[in-house]
């Protein structure tokens, strides 16, 4: 018999990672459309429903941090990837509101001439 040991054998198919989304969807659909403004606060009642589920899902399945893409041992290379296009972009959207004369002081950036 194939496959890869029997963790295979024990591990959960499409149709549960189905219901996990569909579970996940109505819960960020229904807080949008349905009770946003019901509920004061209702969005930590949802991120605590979704947090939840991620974690349900993770230990349903023992996946280690390693399978859910938590490792360190390409973190350099990650960031390097990450700041060649972040970097840029920021600078671009910073470059365009101080042109646009959008930047105010005091704001989150703050941005004085120097002398």
């Amino acid at each position: 018999m194939g496959g890869d040991g029997a963790g295979a054998l024990s591990a959960p198919g499409p149709s549960r990672a189905l219901v996990e989304l569909t579970i996940f969807l109505a819960l960020e659909q229904s807080y949008l459309w349905l009770w946003s403004g019901v509920i004061p606060r209702g969005i930590y009642v949802v991120s605590a429903a979704v947090l939840g589920l991620a974690i349900a899902s993770i230990l349903v399945r023992r996946e280690t941090a390693r399978e859910i893409g938590l490792r360190l041992d390409n973190l350099g290379r990650a960031l390097a990837a990450a700041t060649v296009v972040t970097i840029p972009a920021a600078a671009g959207l910073l470059a365009a509101g101080a042109r646009r004369g959008a930047m105010r002081p005091g704001g989150p950036v703050a941005v004085e001439p120097r002398g």
